[in-house]
């Protein structure tokens, strides 16, 4: 008898135990069923939080880096109108007081600079540019309110990534319990039945001498 590989996929397991469900129904070993129909359910469970939680991330990344693009399209957008100003413009006030090391320092920040940056960014503008200085006017709301999306964007975001870390412990202890269930089944039937007899009720890959590479195929479940 074997068991899926430690890095099979947690639907692997639960063909497996809906396979060997089967078998024990069929086989007459109905007090064995339960165990493993709580256990497969918990794994599935388990497993299917883990995907809806990814796929959750998905949408919280994707609003984080929306604001980032809004954040860089403000920042490109003052970086030209001010070069714009004149032909010299890009060598004088404001415009190095605002980008003295070049529009890049805001627009290619880490993420733990993201913030500080573009705070750094607004403060350059305010002691630069004059409060009614259309550029600044137009700008400083827009970069007020996504330094505040982005910090409250990857707040959530991170938080997310906390729940994933706990559900994937939950299914690596599901799945940790329905190998013991497993191993328990087989132990039982081989005392009844013999070890040829026992391996019967197992899928194909469980029970016959294949490779790691074929265990867990789209075969695993066809009989030998």
């Amino acid at each position: 008898m074997r068991l899926p590989q430690s890095t099979a996929s947690y639907t692997r397991r639960v063909r497996y135990g809906r396979y060997l469900l089967r078998k024990l129904v069929h086989g007459r070993q109905g007090d064995l069923v339960q165990g493993l129909k709580d256990a497969t359910g918990e794994v599935l469970a388990a497993g299917r939080a883990v995907e809806e939680l990814r796929y959750d991330e998905a949408e919280l990344l994707a609003q984080r880096d929306a604001w980032d693009d809004a954040l860089d399209v403000q920042a490109r957008e003052v970086h030209l109108a001010l070069r714009s100003r004149g032909l010299n413009a890009h060598k004088e006030r404001p415009f190095t007081q605002i980008f003295p090391q070049g529009l890049g320092y805001y627009t290619v920040a880490s993420l733990k600079d993201q913030v500080s940056r573009y705070k750094l960014f607004m403060t350059a503008l305010e002691t630069s540019l004059a409060e009614d200085d259309p550029v600044r006017v137009s700008a400083m709301g827009v970069l007020r309110e996504g330094v505040e999306g982005w910090e409250q964007a990857a707040e959530a975001l991170a938080s997310h990534r906390n729940k994933m870390i706990m559900a994937r412990t939950e299914l690596l202890l599901a799945q940790d319990d329905w190998e013991r269930v497993v191993e328990r089944i087989y132990g039982l039937l081989v005392a009844e039945f013999g070890r040829d007899g026992a391996r019967r009720f197992f899928p194909a890959a469980a029970r016959t001498a294949l490779s790691d590479s074929a265990v867990g195929s789209d075969d695993d479940l066809e009989p030998t």
